[in-house]
């Protein structure tokens, strides 16, 4: 099999405050370290919705200010990975449906690879909506890596905790 050689220095990685963003971001860290390549943390959210509207017995209620605290979050919290890779990075926080917003913004940024993570919050939210990451693959004019959860721990964090090593990439393929 001959070697294949990827090209790109932008990658747009998806991430939420779930594990698998997590897992998902020290990946594009690793790969971002071996490539020389730029990394554009991404967000792209709607408001929080109870749960009691969630199943649809009433209509929507939009938390306040949810903006606020999660883009606080965002910031602060699970781009801290980022800052302390020492790579560079940038960011991008935006409302709207996750899947084409991811879409719309790796395209605006002239990315040649977006990352997402498998599962983020809200497995409810999943069947309900539909994977974001599912969507993203299926609709991407570029390449989608999707990061697999971590099989030792399936739990969802709302806050990411630090692991010491990066996470490995696939021996295959010639990475410039």
């Amino acid at each position: 099999m001959e070697n294949i050689e990827f090209r790109f220095n932008r990658i747009v990685v998806a991430i939420d405050g779930s594990a698998g963003a997590y897992r998902a971001l020290q990946w594009a860290i690793t790969l971002a370290r071996r490539t020389g390549a730029e990394i554009v943390a991404v967000h792209v959210g709607q408001p929080i919705i109870s749960d009691v509207a969630a199943y649809g017995f009433v209509g929507p209620i939009p938390t306040p200010d949810w903006q606020d605290e999660v883009r606080g979050l965002f910031h602060q919290e699970w781009c801290l990975p980022l800052r302390k890779a020492g790579i560079p990075f940038r960011t991008a926080f935006e409302e709207g449906p996750p899947g084409p917003g991811i879409i719309e913004i790796a395209e605006r940024e002239r990315a040649g690879l977006i990352v997402t993570g498998s599962r983020g919050l809200g497995a409810f939210r999943e069947v309900i909506l539909g994977s974001v990451s599912h969507y993203v693959v299926q609709h991407a004019d570029l390449p989608v890596v999707v990061v697999p959860p971590d099989r030792r721990t399936r739990l969802h964090a709302t806050k990411p905790v630090a692991v010491s090593e990066p996470i490995p990439l696939p021996a295959a393929g010639v990475l410039s």
